[in-house]
């Protein structure tokens, strides 16, 4: 009786774990026809001679990725193969951040995103709306937001769109509680224009299910930033990095290739020596 007791616990436990990966699987054919479909849109969105096919394409790579999305499982899905689009999973594997790029004339650039947020039980997911397009270029708006981007907070329907390719976290200690606040680390390229990059550190909270776009915790000489920007000749490379263990964020120090180009972002180059942010008492600190 007790050997019959214990096979009924073993099989209604099987039973059990069976149904609960079942409600997180995907069904495979489905999540790899729509990959397969993204891949063929991807292709023309990424490698068309023509801006406006591109432009047609991106619009339906935003409905067929949706699509995507909608099917059940889709969270445990990688899309390995379309690697044209950034696919980062947060450390904690409370969301995933999905991030491409549209190019668009006059080397120009638009950014697209969509976090995906780990829920078993329904679809939960926020668009990225890029507005770093709405103003004219060289306009005195687009120089204001430029200046004010370092400063700024923003939410999703409100992004300075970027491709971000590393996501990383720290926690903010709070004083007499167990529970501590989570930032997640972002590290972006912009592809600015035809003179001149960018790489971005970002940070991402996401309070009551709702996501915001950077945070004053990064201390540098400027004052208190949401976020850091950092702007060069569009022929150099940038060296940003985010080390996990030791909890830094490491950069090119980037100078001006004259004196007499201070201030004017496109002329700076790397250096060859580095600057760091290191998160210490629950704020980031340029070292």
């Amino acid at each position: 009786m007790v050997i019959f007791q214990r096979i009924i616990f073993i099989v209604f436990v099987v039973c059990i774990s069976f149904n609960a990966n079942s409600q997180n699987s995907f069904n495979a054919d489905a999540m790899f026809k729509h990959e397969q479909k993204l891949m063929v849109i991807g292709d023309s969105m990424i490698n068309s001679h023509s801006s406006l096919t591109r432009q047609q394409a991106s619009r339906d790579y935003i409905k067929a990725f949706r699509a995507a999305l909608v099917e059940k499982g889709s969270y445990q899905y990688s899309f390995d193969s379309l690697k044209f689009m950034s696919r980062l999973a947060a450390p904690d594997n409370a969301f995933k951040l999905f991030t491409w790029i549209l190019k668009l004339p006059n080397n120009r650039y638009k950014y697209f995103g969509v976090i995906q947020v780990n829920n078993p039980d329904s679809l939960e997911i926020h668009p990225l709306f890029d507005r770093s397009q709405d103003f004219e270029p060289g306009s005195p708006e687009e120089e204001l937001n430029s200046l004010e981007r370092e400063f700024s907070i923003t939410n999703n329907e409100d992004w300075n769109g970027a491709y971000y390719y590393d996501l990383g976290m720290v926690e903010k200690k709070k004083f007499l509680s167990k529970k501590s606040e989570k930032y997640y680390v972002l590290l972006g390229w912009d592809g600015n224009n035809g003179v001149s990059h960018k790489k971005v550190v970002d940070i991402l909270t996401i309070d009551n299910g709702l996501p915001t776009f950077g945070q004053p915790i990064i201390k540098t000489q400027n004052g208190m930033q949401t976020r850091l920007v950092l702007e060069c000749n569009s022929n150099a490379v940038i060296t940003l990095k985010y080390h996990d263990e030791e909890e830094l964020i490491t950069f090119d120090l980037l100078v001006p290739k004259s004196d007499n180009n201070q201030g004017k972002y496109f002329t700076y180059i790397p250096s060859g020596q580095y600057d760091y942010l290191e998160w210490k008492r629950n704020k980031f600190y340029y070292r």
